[in-house]
């Protein structure tokens, strides 16, 4: 063997010969029978699809869904705020109970309620309790000395009215409840009473009166 004969023993192949072990082409031409170089290309594509297919099936089964790949940010947040709509139309507000006031003392809220949307004295107004918590309020304008009856009822903190008998004799109308409708609230401390009247354009009145 000659000089340039030993040094094309060294590297990768000359390692390869050294230990006993086969090239590719050795091993095709033995295990099958295939020499050509065409012969072995296609076994070895015979070989490695199936291994190619089966990387593929993986990386697509741990790949997330395409659905929520998807998803543009914008419909992300809408989905959520589905969610969240579709709970707030489920909830039912618990309602506020109602303080434990005397007969006296729900008197003097209706008259005080009274007083601060009509601007009158508390103390010209009479009281007759109705059916149902009801409370009537009644008083005569010092203009005219016209008879006014108002209803009354106690929500909570909220004193709740209705006019009665307003144009005539047309009985009670409705109870001002809608969202448009101006809200009256209360709290008593001994015999005073604070009232705030707060109007839907956000303007707020408080008045206090003393029994």
């Amino acid at each position: 063997m000659d000089q340039n004969d030993s040094k094309s023993d060294t590297g990768e192949r000359g390692s390869i010969k050294k230990s006993g072990l086969p090239s590719n082409e050795d091993w095709l031409a033995r295990t099958f029978g295939i020499t050509s170089a065409a012969g072995r290309f296609g076994c070895m594509s015979f070989l490695f699809i199936p291994l190619l297919l089966i990387v593929y099936c993986s990386y697509k089964g741990a790949a997330p869904d395409n659905a929520d790949q998807n998803q543009t940010p914008a419909e992300l947040p809408q989905q959520a705020d589905d969610k969240t709509s579709s709970k707030l139309e489920t909830h039912q507000p618990s309602k506020i109970a109602s303080p434990t006031l005397t007969s006296k003392q729900r008197e003097m809220v209706c008259k005080a309620g009274i007083a601060i949307m009509m601007g009158r004295d508390p103390k010209t107004m009479a009281a007759k309790p109705q059916k149902g918590g009801v409370t009537r309020i009644q008083y005569r304008r010092p203009d005219d000395n016209k008879l006014w009856k108002t209803d009354c009822r106690i929500d909570g903190n909220r004193f709740m009215w209705r006019g009665v008998d307003s144009f005539g004799n047309d009985g009670p109308g409705r109870w001002r409840d809608s969202p448009q409708d101006e809200v009256i609230k209360f709290s008593i401390s001994g015999r005073k009473i604070m009232m705030t009247e707060t109007f839907n354009d956000g303007s707020v009145v408080k008045e206090s009166y003393q029994f």
